[in-house]
């Protein structure tokens, strides 16, 4: 097999979308969709890539969704770092989840908005206690002079670390999806939900 980019392919499976199975509510759909890659199972499932706008431009990075309800889709993140940034600047972000195992993608688009003082307590307080050490020592985005001098950071860190004012959690309200299943052929069914008032707009687009 040839290592070239343009020469890598695989064919999709036939697994068919069809529009008189989506959920009417685009928040269904994708728990719907989550909970399926979490039984397949899929590696990192609630892993999906976070893109931002700021002043200087498009950024993107993986992230980890760590909370769905309702119309709230939840991440959280040192907030002084370069995406909390970002996104004091505008607050229009994109998520993308993509699902190899199951030939499945979802984009969402919405608004982050940064989440309330106790929740963010309450879930720095549920992480492991490496995770809140971390989290206190590390200025994410930061320069660092080597991984010493971050490893000794934690190290010097209490035994009951106290959340940092930076340090918290966005939840971003959708008013776009789009669920993009796999097909052979590459003739792959796509159908976007668009917030129109109480409801949700399904259109199907081409592939």
């Amino acid at each position: 097999m040839s290592d070239h980019p343009s020469e890598i392919r695989r064919e999709y499976l036939d697994r068919p979308l069809r529009r008189s199975a989506l959920d009417t509510n685009a928040h269904g759909q994708f728990s719907t969709w989550l909970q399926e890659a979490i039984d397949c199972p899929c590696l990192d499932p609630t892993a999906f890539v976070l893109a931002t706008t700021g002043n200087a431009g498009p950024d993107a990075r993986v992230v980890l969704l760590k909370g769905h309800a309702g119309e709230q889709m939840v991440f959280y993140t040192d907030c002084s770092s370069a995406k909390g940034e970002q996104i004091k600047q505008s607050d229009e972000v994109c998520m993308v989840f993509h699902w190899r195992e199951l030939d499945r993608q979802v984009r969402v688009q919405g608004r982050a908005e940064r989440l309330d003082e106790g929740t963010e307590q309450e879930y720095f307080a549920s992480r492991p206690l490496g995770s809140r050490k971390a989290a206190v020592a590390s200025r994410q985005s930061q320069p660092v002079a080597n991984r010493e001098a971050l490893e000794r950071a934690v190290i010097e860190q209490e035994d009951d670390p106290v959340k940092p004012e930076r340090w918290g959690g966005y939840a971003v309200v959708p008013h776009t999806f789009e669920f993009w299943q796999g097909r052979a052929g590459r003739l792959h069914d796509r159908f976007r939900y668009v917030r129109d008032g109480e409801s949700w707009r399904i259109t199907r687009l081409q592939p």
